[in-house]
């Protein structure tokens, strides 16, 4: 889904993008896409 809406062919594409992000910009970016209004 996170390839796809940055518009990635390649998933390790996207798995880079998201590795330059500190690991608290990481969980928190997590938090927001995984939260459906529980």
């Amino acid at each position: 889904y996170i390839s796809e809406s940055l518009g990635h062919t390649d998933l390790k594409t996207t798995e880079n993008y998201l590795a330059s992000f500190e690991k608290e910009e990481r969980i928190k970016n997590a938090a927001f896409l995984t939260n459906f209004g529980d």
